[in-house]
């Protein structure tokens, strides 16, 4: 595994663990219905913190075992932001969290082209 997708298997595991610590992370996984939205970040069937949980964690761990490209470009802290907004300094570990991975991923995007 290259150094970058330890990185970010890192940060996903500290995602993770920082969901599950301010108590927003869920057993209950969303129905099918909500799981095949194809609004952005599904926000038409699931909360911010379930799609993070139950969408972009699998999404990332998907790529780095099957060794996939990661996306050209990631910008969801500002989501992260918003949608955190009433619990902000409950969270602030979470989103400084989701702001790395925003700037590692792009970092790699910069990196090939």
């Amino acid at each position: 595994m290259s150094e970058s997708s330890q990185n970010l298997n890192q940060l996903l595991r500290e995602i993770e663990q920082e969901l599950q610590e301010i108590d927003l992370w869920t057993g209950q996984q969303p129905d099918d219905c909500a799981m095949h939205s194809t609004a952005p970040f599904c926000h038409d069937s699931m909360s911010f913190e379930n799609w993070i949980q139950w969408i972009m964690i699998p999404a990332f761990d998907e790529i780095l075992i099957k060794g996939g490209k990661l996306p050209g470009y990631c910008e969801i802290s500002p989501l992260a932001e918003l949608a955190f907004i009433d619990i902000s300094e409950k969270a602030d570990q979470l989103i400084a969290l989701i702001k790395q991975l925003d700037e590692l991923i792009n970092s790699q995007s910069t990196a090939v082209h």
